[in-house]
């Protein structure tokens, strides 16, 4: 049995306070900052990190920490993240079958493009709607009649 006297365990309560105070210097200081609601005269609402100015009145003041900006270390590893969902995502597009480089290739040569076979029924449709919007109020049963004249012909 080790029989300590005072003033043994008062230099080793001084190393124990020392220790504790370097630990806490080494420790990351997380640092709060406070965000201010101000409303201004006439209800104008501003957020800032000061304290409102004279002429306004602190509707609201919180209290948070902000986020530590991601290290190089933090950043590498987003990437090497993207970089292997990507592969992951062609790799299982591949095996279903979806992917471009399953793709056939189209033939060679330029494409014609075909219309259907109402194509120019909507657009006279769409002219007549056009004409009726840039008439406005202003529409008679006279232009009413000759747009959908315009329009059955076209959809015969």
């Amino acid at each position: 049995m080790v029989i300590l006297d005072a003033q043994t365990n008062l230099a080793g309560g001084r190393d124990l306070i020392r220790m504790i105070c370097v630990l806490v210097l080494l420790c990351g200081t997380a640092r709060a900052e406070t965000l201010y609601k101000c409303v201004g005269k006439g209800g104008a609402i501003s957020y800032q990190s000061h304290a409102c100015d004279p002429g306004q009145r602190i509707a609201n003041a919180r209290t948070y920490v902000p986020e530590t900006p991601p290290s190089a270390g933090d950043l590498a590893a987003q990437r090497r993240k993207l970089q292997r969902d990507r592969a992951e995502s062609a790799y299982l597009s591949n095996l279903a079958g979806t992917s471009r480089a399953n793709a056939r290739p189209s033939a060679a040569g330029t494409s014609i493009p075909v219309r259907s076979p109402n194509a120019g029924c909507e657009a006279a449709k769409r002219q007549r709607d056009a004409a009726l919007e840039a008439a406005g109020l202003g529409r008679t049963y006279d232009l009413l009649s000759r747009l959908d004249a315009v329009v059955r012909h076209a959809c015969k």
